[in-house]
């Protein structure tokens, strides 16, 4: 935990309070802290936009540290925003990735949440697969 998911925390919960001015204050902070110049002040003007700048700053300052996928499942609907892949990130000259898009999947997808395995569902008659396996 760092002093920058403190402000998140923050940012978040001014975005629920509809207070998106206090919202872009608290991601201002993290901004000033990351780069060498001070940055201006987010606009943020509806709650969907707040969420989504919220999401990318969690992008940016948490990168390769595996919170993504959370933040994801946890912000995206309110955000609006999935996996926002270049298409060069899963295309190659050497490799082929037949229907695989993951630029393309629904935030809606039954493929965010994983299946249980065999082994937990052949010893516990009441555990029900997830939706989709």
């Amino acid at each position: 935990m760092r002093l920058s998911e403190m402000y998140f925390i923050r940012a978040e919960a001014r975005t629920a309070a509809a207070d998106y001015a206090g919202a872009a204050t608290a991601l201002k902070v993290i901004q000033d802290a990351r780069y060498t110049t001070p940055q201006p002040l987010p606009v943020l003007t509806n709650a969907t936009s707040a969420w989504k700048a919220i999401l990318d700053e969690r992008r940016i300052e948490f990168a390769f540290e595996g919170y993504r996928y959370i933040d994801i499942k946890r912000l995206g609907t309110l955000a609006n925003s999935g996996i926002d892949r270049h298409p060069a990130d899963y295309q190659s000259s050497t490799s082929n990735y037949p229907a695989g898009n993951p630029a393309n999947l629904p935030l809606s997808s039954y493929k965010w949440t994983l299946p249980i395995p065999n082994s937990e569902t052949n010893v516990n008659s009441v555990i029900q697969q997830n939706p989709g396996y």
